[in-house]
């Protein structure tokens, strides 16, 4: 409480994955692709996507 934070919710890991292909995943594709791909956006702990 009273603190400021950013957070971006990103799909979970699927559990066959390793954690450095989930990222790569994460990261790749095409500026829509990454523009969708989040479930959630905070700023400044408000939602605002």
């Amino acid at each position: 409480v009273g603190k400021r934070a950013d957070f971006v919710l990103l799909p979970q890991k699927p559990a066959v994955d390793s954690i450095e292909h989930w990222f790569e995943e994460c990261l790749s594709g095409n500026p829509t692709d990454l523009e969708q791909r989040p479930l959630g956006t905070w700023l400044s702990g408000a939602r605002v996507a």
